[in-house]
């Protein structure tokens, strides 16, 4: 009997993490680095040079905290925007020596989206950034 319920433990925990595998690399407080993004940045053509500008001031600030289940983010008040935050939960759904998809709800756009995360170390990621050509890094700033 004890075999049996041994068994049927391995089996389910076996289920359980293959359908929702965690992954200690991305739980933390992360930053946005500011120094790292702006040389990956490459503006679509036409694209206007005084909001291309206004757009590098935001990078730097954003404040990203994954947990085990959930996302949040936080963007500071700048100039005359109001404080901006955003959580959702997040299942990872591949991962490798250098990366991890994770698939989560935007409520922008009410979809759900996937997104890779290339590690660099322990302590940086990046991730490929949706409206322009470049990278956003990230530092861990708090485990």
């Amino acid at each position: 009997m004890k075999k049996l319920i041994f068994a049927l433990f391995t089996s389910l925990s076996a289920c359980s993490t293959t359908r929702n595998p965690l992954d200690d690399r991305i739980i933390g407080v992360w930053k946005s680095n500011r120094n790292l993004t702006i040389p990956t940045l490459r503006y679509p053509e036409g694209a206007n040079p005084e909001d291309m500008e206004n757009l590098k001031h935001v990078f730097g600030h954003l404040i990203v905290t994954y947990t085990k289940l959930t996302s949040s983010a936080v963007l500071p008040p700048m100039n005359e925007s109001p404080e901006w935050r955003s959580e959702t939960t997040y299942r990872i759904k591949k991962r490798d020596k250098q990366s991890i998809t994770i698939r989560y709800y935007d409520y922008s756009d009410k979809t759900h989206k996937l997104r890779k995360i290339t590690f660099e170390g322990p302590d940086r990621y990046w991730i490929d950034l949706e409206d322009i050509e470049g990278r956003e890094y990230f530092d861990r700033i708090k485990q």
